[in-house]
């Protein structure tokens, strides 16, 4: 499988949640931060155990997934996920 592949399944989940009208009340900066920690918790289990991908590619689908999908900033989104990352090995 290839990096591709888990952004396209990361991006179908996103947009299932953003165009979802209950977003709306949780788009904030918490909110944000809960949905892009299960993303990452999910892209980590999908991308290593189904897909053999390398972390780096994990980490570059979710964060692509956060900016051209839920609207991140680039910095910010790569913020988050390099915390996610810390979070699930630490």
């Amino acid at each position: 499988m290839t990096p591709e592949a888990l952004f396209d399944k990361l991006a179908a989940l996103a947009d299932r949640v953003v165009t979802d009208k209950r977003w709306q009340d949780q788009n904030d900066d918490l909110g944000v931060s809960v949905f892009g920690m299960l993303l990452y918790g999910y892209a980590l289990a999908v991308g290593r155990m189904v897909m053999m991908l390398d972390i780096e590619d994990i980490n570059a689908a979710v964060t692509r997934c956060l900016v051209e999908r839920v609207g991140v900033a680039a910095k910010w989104g790569g913020g988050l996920v390099e915390s996610a990352a810390r979070s699930a090995f630490d």
